[in-house]
């Protein structure tokens, strides 16, 4: 069976974020506002890595190329097998003695050379599906890194979908994630658009001028 590309969601660890509640010196006869909540030493920011991977331009080329690939390998399969019903239903409804067996040795040959393709195929897709992931990492690893020197940031994680999400689906893989998941993320700690733009600059840059 040939494999289908699939990107995998990846699971996350989760750090405290403080907050700390900032004292407000009240001079005589004047009326105290609210005190504000004041963040210090944010060190860690988040970004949605199923909505990267979904708006990235590179990975989202790289993948519909990938799926017209297994596609066009998929029809051949396809014509292979045909041809191999055909000459199947030729084998049961002929009679002669030496075309049974010469159409016995083409089923044969047929069978080994579908097999062959199938394996052949599945290699060259699962050695460009890892292309494919490899560069996309390698990029996020790019961009996330000069993201968090611009930002002064210890950590950029990615988590694996939409703390508030109202989709059974995502629902559902969020709590199957096999690391800890923000259930609640504050706008300012959340990176996915920055990422998603400087991949796709970076993309836009790598492409030969025309």
């Amino acid at each position: 069976m040939i494999r289908q590309f699939g990107l995998i969601a990846v699971g996350i660890g989760l750090l405290a974020i403080a907050y700390v509640a900032g004292s407000v010196s009240i001079p005589p006869h004047v009326e105290a506002g609210p005190k504000p909540d004041i963040r210090i030493g944010q060190k860690t920011g988040y970004f949605n890595l199923a909505r990267v991977l979904r708006e990235s331009e590179r990975a989202r080329t790289n993948i519909i190329r990938l799926n017209v690939k297994r596609e066009r390998m998929a029809a051949n399969l396809i014509g292979l097998r045909a041809m191999h019903m055909d000459l199947q239903k030729s084998l049961q409804t002929t009679a002669d003695p030496n075309a049974k067996h010469r159409i016995s040795g083409d089923l044969l040959a047929l069978t080994r050379l579908a097999e062959d393709t199938d394996r052949q195929c599945s290699k060259l897709l699962t050695e460009q599906a890892g292309s494919v992931i490899t560069d996309l990492y390698k990029d996020l690893r790019i961009v996330t890194q000069e993201l968090a020197r611009e930002r002064h940031l210890d950590a950029v994680l990615g988590y694996p979908g939409n703390p508030a999400t109202e989709v059974l689906p995502e629902m559902e893989m969020i709590l199957k994630a096999p690391a800890a998941h923000p259930f609640f993320l504050d706008p300012s700690v959340e990176f996915t658009d920055d990422i998603v733009r400087r991949l796709n600059e970076k993309f836009a840059a790598d492409q030969p001028d025309e």
